[in-house]
């Protein structure tokens, strides 16, 4: 029993940390629903370990294991594909301040270039 106290104490404590870490605005609603959800479900499943064997058999699966395998994979999948999104809008600003540069130091270094002389 406090296994349990102890678990559902620092699963509040991740998702809480969670959700203040990713103050910035371009953490979208869905994104904290997700961690919130996932919350949720832990603590659930933690106080009431029957409630996964009963989620196992809806899905047509023996073992509770399974369904904790599952939702599992599906979270990392979720997460890969967070970081890579960012990934990718870290790349995109990366050119577009190369780009700018660029064009700051052609302009730098031939101040008749934007006249076309």
């Amino acid at each position: 029993m406090l296994l349990r106290f102890i678990l559902i104490f620092f699963i509040s404590f991740f998702g809480l940390w969670l959700l203040r870490a990713r103050k910035t605005a371009r953490v979208r609603a869905w994104q904290k629903l997700i961690i919130i959800f996932f919350v949720i479900s832990v603590i659930f499943i933690t106080i009431s370990p029957n409630t996964s064997t009963n989620l196992a058999l809806f899905f047509g699966l023996n073992r509770a294991t399974d369904v904790i395998v599952y939702a599992t994979i599906i979270m990392l999948l979720f997460v890969t594909a967070s970081i890579y999104l960012k990934f990718q809008d870290s790349q995109n600003q990366l050119v577009k301040i190369a780009r700018q540069v660029s064009i700051l130091e052609a302009m730098r270094e031939d101040p008749n270039w934007i006249k076309g002389k």
